[in-house]
């Protein structure tokens, strides 16, 4: 209940607040949530909500951009161990669906996946044969971050503009939150955290 968390660190810079507990129905307790979600109000609170997402199926290039955010976040990233890798890659719609070059990109994939097991069969460790592999090479995470680092993220991730994969993660993240976070009346509170409005 974000709200409620965000009331419960709200109140406590104020005295007369302090034992007052979150009542939804009150337009001023309200009011005081979506002044915090606006910036308005001390930033504590986004800084302790904090979410935990899975990501499965990432290319690398992806983890790679996501984990560039470092002030509220922290990762698990998938190990690839001393053992073989599960060959899956992500080819980006613009190539997928390019006549020019997604046959040859297909073609790449296939080649650096057989180098990869040709090498691996030959008794190549496995932690050097991944150097071949392409960067589009799948991978899953689990990462943490608070509410203001994940604004952070829709803010320069999410629009049309970027990267069809970023674009769609920060889309998914968005839809596991609303699933979550429906108030009784079927009313999207996640818009508001998101957007700040």
């Amino acid at each position: 209940k974000p709200f409620e968390m965000f009331w419960n660190w709200f109140k406590q810079t104020w005295i007369t607040l302090q034992d007052v507990p979150f009542n939804p129905e009150n337009p001023e307790h309200i009011q005081a949530c979506i002044d915090v979600i606006n910036r308005h109000a001390l930033p504590t609170p986004m800084e302790v909500l904090n979410f935990e997402i899975k990501v499965t199926g990432l290319s690398r290039v992806a983890l790679a951009q996501i984990t560039r955010g470092r002030v509220g976040w922290a990762y698990v990233v998938e190990s690839q161990m001393p053992q073989h890798i599960k060959h899956a890659v992500t080819i980006p719609m613009n190539i997928a669906q390019n006549d020019k070059f997604r046959d040859r990109a297909i073609e790449l994939v296939r080649l650096s996946q057989e180098l990869y097991d040709d090498m691996y069969n030959e008794g190549i460790p496995p932690q050097d044969c991944r150097y071949l592999v392409m960067h589009s090479q799948q991978t899953s995470l689990v990462m943490q971050c608070n509410y203001a680092a994940l604004l952070g993220y829709f803010a320069r991730r999410c629009e049309n503009g970027l990267t069809d994969e970023l674009n769609l993660v920060g889309r998914l993240i968005l839809r596991e939150l609303r699933k979550r976070f429906l108030d009784s009346e079927g009313k999207d509170l996640t818009l508001c955290i998101v957007t700040g409005k």
